[in-house]
């Protein structure tokens, strides 16, 4: 027996209309999804450009700001009228420097061990081996004694400090002072080389190291003294030679220690004393550093130059007819880009030709958004710019964001809603025209 399953007319009437209403409303839903996730991302490029527009903008200024306080300080160097004067300017706007003059040759800094120094005769040799073989200190006294009337200036000096250091051990410490003095206050020091000047400054350190000793210790010349030793590390004599570079930080380090130990030295004229002196230090430990370098064939540009186990950067420049490697520390260096621009909203790191991290925010997260060039003296270096989590512009895209997104689903709701309803609708009339027939 053959069975026939029945087929309701009204299921068949409706299936039509509801499948036309269901795409009705799945197919603007999906179109509305898709325009949804454009709008999103589309919003996030443009809060991305408004960024770099904005970034670039600063970072532009403050790159163009940065070459041009550079460029100023190193016009000043052409302006110097003297050696003094260009190692001024240097001290103040720089770290150090290495001088080269016309010929090639290095004339800052100049080591001790490279300054000709005038041999001493043979009673001199035997001076030294009375004092410290013999121990003869009164034998060598005398050994002393005729060479401080020499007309040599590197002889006689020699001669009076060394006899002026075996009274000191003989106990005469009133005498060592006054031989000391002879020496300390001489009159060669306006024609001094920078061998005699050498002996100046000792016998000059050595006087206050005599002073200080002494009990009837004169404050008024332990101050001149004093005066006296920092205008020699300070200030060419009237020949324009200076102290060997090294020589002079040692006597940098020895006035510092000075100047620390005996508080009537600290006067109103010399409130800026230690941080001048402190400044002297860094430019000639920078400059005996790098001395070796060569690497001048970029002249105008910023490079990395490897010390030991810490980084330095030098800038070429030729000012006159002469070739000046001027120094940058790594710290200052990256105080300046420090500066670079107030950003806000966003972090940034500096990086060097090489990609090694100078300045800004050394550990970052994710991808850098935007990357400028600094330009002029740096070619090579670039500005990175993260953006921070929380930041404004990242807020204001969010909320964007959030507003197209509840947007959209408010219309896919009505949307749907508007389909069932014309769903119930559709079914009822069917079914009252079934009703009627």
């Amino acid at each position: 027996m053959k069975m026939r399953f029945a087929t309701n007319p009204a299921s068949s009437q409706l299936r039509p209309v509801l499948l036309l209403l269901a795409i009705a409303v799945i197919l603007p839903t999906v179109c509305l999804l898709w325009f949804m996730v454009r709008a999103v991302k589309n919003e996030r490029l443009a809060v991305r450009q408004k960024l770099i527009d904005v970034y670039g903008q600063k970072f532009e200024e403050a790159a163009k700001k940065l070459n041009e306080d550079i460029a100023l300080k190193i016009q000043k160097l052409d302006e110097a009228e003297s050696d003094e004067q260009l190692l001024e300017i240097i001290a103040k706007n720089f770290d150090g420097a290495v001088i080269f003059d016309a010929k090639g040759k290095r004339v800052f800094p100049v080591l001790a061990t490279e300054v000709s120094v005038p041999k001493l005769d043979e009673e001199f040799n035997e001076g030294w081996k009375a004092e410290f073989q013999e121990k003869d200190f009164a034998k060598a006294v005398g050994l002393y004694e005729p060479k401080t009337y020499s007309n040599n200036s590197y002889v006689r000096l020699s001669a009076l400090i060394a006899k002026s250091r075996c009274l000191e051990k003989l106990g005469e410490l009133d005498k060592a002072i006054m031989i000391c003095k002879q020496a300390a206050f001489t009159a060669d020091e306006g024609q001094a080389d920078a061998a005699v000047l050498g002996l100046i400054a000792n016998s000059r350190l050595r006087l206050l190291k005599l002073l200080k000793s002494s009990e009837s210790a004169d404050e008024t010349l332990f101050e001149k003294t004093f005066g006296m030793l920092i205008s020699i590390t300070f200030e060419p004599d009237e020949a324009s030679t200076f102290l060997p570079s090294d020589r002079k930080l040692f006597l940098d380090h020895r006035i510092l220690d000075v100047y620390a130990q005996n508080r009537f030295l600290h006067t109103p004229e010399r409130a800026s004393l230690e941080q001048d002196i402190q400044r002297q230090i860094v430019m000639l430990e920078n400059s005996i550093s790098v001395m070796g370098y060569i690497g001048l064939e970029r002249v105008g540009e910023y490079r990395a130059v490897k010390v030991a186990d810490d980084i330095v950067y030098a800038l070429p420049y030729k000012s006159n007819d002469r070739l000046i490697l001027l120094i940058r520390s790594r710290e200052n260096i990256t105080q300046d880009f420090e500066n670079l621009a107030g950003l806000s909203n966003a972090a940034y790191r500096i990086v060097n030709e090489s990609g090694k991290f100078i300045a800004g925010a050394e550990s970052v997260e994710g991808k850098a958004f935007a990357r400028f060039d600094i330009g002029g003296y740096f070619p090579g270096f670039k500005a990175e710019v993260y953006l921070v989590s929380g930041s404004t512009f990242d807020q204001a895209a969010s909320r964007q964001t959030a507003v197209y997104i509840w947007t959209g689903l408010l219309v896919i709701v009505l949307i749907f809603a508007a389909g069932g309803f014309a769903g119930q609708v559709v079914t009822r009339q069917i079914r009252l025209n079934k009703m009627k027939n």
